[in-house]
């Protein structure tokens, strides 16, 4: 893993403009055995200022610590973060987001919402796919960033 984010630290800087831009940057994610919260923190123009990984979990779960990725967002100047994590690939393990995975991702919103910082996406990562809550259409999202469409019109649920 820490082998991961030091291969990160080029992305400082880089422009994120659809769902597909941070699937590309995080797949190795995919991979990890147990489950890792990521977050990338963005300016004003959509750019990587900083990114985290505020939570590491277990098989089948990961916290989400709120109070600790809107503080470091504050501190950051960061004006929208988007939320990354990782389902690992075990047959007995959906790919799919959990009801638990939108419940908090819902929380996450308003929270951030009353601090004036976008939460432009959570994104779910496994070894062959993602799933972009944005696109997915379940979550309404406080922010304007606008997910590019693909085959089908969809995009939530791309194989590589």
């Amino acid at each position: 893993m820490e082998m991961f984010k030091s291969s990160l630290k080029p992305v400082i800087g880089v422009v994120i403009r659809d769902p597909e831009d941070v699937y590309n940057l995080f797949k190795p994610m995919g991979y990890f055995e147990i489950e890792h919260l990521f977050v990338i923190y963005l300016n004003a123009d959509s750019q990587i200022i900083q990114f985290a990984v505020p939570a590491v979990g277990t098989e089948y779960s990961v916290p989400v610590p709120m109070q600790e990725i809107l503080t470091q967002a504050v501190e950051y100047s960061a004006k929208a973060l988007i939320i990354i994590h990782n389902h690992p690939s075990y047959p007995e393990i959906s790919m799919d987001p959990s009801d638990r995975d939108y419940t908090a991702t819902q929380e996450f919103i308003a929270a951030a919402e009353t601090m004036k910082i976008e939460v432009l996406d959570h994104i779910v990562i496994s070894r062959d796919r993602y799933v972009s809550m944005r696109t997915e259409g379940r979550i309404a999202f406080n922010s304007v960033y606008p997910p590019r469409i693909h085959e089908g019109g969809k995009l939530c649920q791309k194989s590589v």
